[in-house]
């Protein structure tokens, strides 16, 4: 029996095997880089400025204020102004307002910054610039990120002033101002030159001068007990404010007028020489400045005259110093009369200073100060007489 010859087997070609392994590889690589070339595109877009920017640019689009603020770090503002005032005004400025938000690539934006300009309706009210990060992307590239920003706060647009009695405290915005923001001081009320008894307050004014971003300010002026002045506006503008001293005519008027007329009447008729020395120190404080007065007077300036009569008699501005002390001031027209009826006619105004003598049980005239006429005044005694 004869043998079958057995053939030979055949196995994979070499170069089949070759072949589909480059492709393999071909394959791999081009998946590698694909892989790699979509991750640094990725990474190449994700770096670009306007990527960073954005964030800043949504806070400019949602009108986040208080993220501005936080951004631009410290404002300079007064004591009197606060965070809020400032949120306000940013406010008033986005109001309605279309916000745009775009980078500057004419002047300020750099290889190493880039700037943006933030505009409401085309008016430009903030920036922010970004800068390169030291250090590179995963692919080498430059990386931005927030450097700072600004905001357009105003200059000072309102100066506002403030005279009160130098015992007051003026208050703004419910912020007590500091002596910094004074700028005339020891302004005389009245007693320029006239000595007080010991341990009385002289009246002076001082003005604070004082400005304000926004506006709207309140302002009051409180005493050392507490007692709030009737703020007065000196012009339309509302911005210059000013106290008057409180005067006590209300009720010092009827009790002391008739009295005050009276003791200067025996003060004018002495000087003419038609009443006497005595009568005159009767209303006068021994030892006092206007005794010593009466009592050197020797001038004999008056028109020659053969009777007197005194017309428009008032006084106003009553102030009070203490229990015992007062001053106001008193006015009226003394007439001379020559022989042949020709009259000379003097007005007189002075603002006379009484201390109350216990021995005597008398108010008296220690001090004076001879004033302007006050024609306003004259001319409403002149009408209150006719009524």
């Amino acid at each position: 029996m004869t043998k079958k010859k057995k053939g030979k087997k055949r196995g994979f070609p070499v170069f089949y095997t070759i072949y589909w392994a480059l492709v393999i590889c071909a394959l791999g690589a081009i998946a590698y880089g694909c892989v790699w070339l979509w991750d640094y595109c990725e990474d190449y877009e994700a770096v670009q400025p306007k990527y960073a920017a954005q964030k800043y640019i949504d806070i400019y689009e949602k009108g986040d204020i208080s993220a501005m603020l936080d951004l631009t770090g410290t404002i300079e503002l007064y004591d009197y102004e606060t965070r809020a005032d400032y949120e306000k005004y940013v406010a008033s400025l986005l109001e309605g307002k279309e916000i745009t938000c775009k980078i500057d690539r004419e002047s300020k934006s750099s290889k190493d910054r880039k700037r943006y300009i933030a505009r409401a309706d085309g008016a430009t009210f903030s920036e922010f610039t970004l800068k390169l990060k030291d250090e590179k992307s995963e692919h080498g590239f430059d990386q931005w990120e927030f450097d700072s920003m600004t905001l357009d706060i105003p200059a000072p647009t309102a100066t506002y002033t403030a005279k009160v009695l130098s015992n007051y405290t003026v208050y703004v915005n419910g912020t007590a101002l500091s002596d910094d923001f004074i700028t005339e001081d020891h302004i005389a009320t009245f007693a320029s030159g006239v000595k007080l008894p010991t341990n009385f307050y002289t009246p002076e004014y001082r003005v604070y001068t004082f400005r304000s971003h926004f506006g709207n300010l309140e302002i009051r002026a409180v005493d050392p007990n507490e007692k709030e002045a009737d703020l007065k506006q000196s012009d339309e503008t509302g911005r210059n404010l000013y106290m008057d001293l409180e005067y006590i005519d209300e009720y010092a008027k009827p009790k002391y007028n008739d009295y005050v007329i009276t003791a200067l009447k025996a003060y004018c008729t002495f000087i003419s020489e038609d009443g006497s020395r005595a009568n005159a120190l009767k209303y006068v404080l021994p030892s006092s400045r206007m005794a010593s007065y009466i009592d050197s007077y020797d001038d004999k300036w008056f028109t020659p005259h053969a009777r007197i009569a005194f017309d428009d008699e008032t006084t106003w501005n009553y102030y009070k110093f203490s229990d015992t002390c007062f001053c106001c001031n008193a006015q009226m027209v003394f007439t001379m009369y020559t022989s042949k009826g020709k009259a000379a006619r003097y007005p007189i105004t002075y603002r006379l200073y009484f201390m109350y003598n216990s021995k005597k049980e008398a108010w008296q005239i220690f001090d004076y100060e001879a004033m302007d006429f006050d024609y306003e005044v004259w001319e409403a005694t002149k009408a209150a007489a006719k009524n």
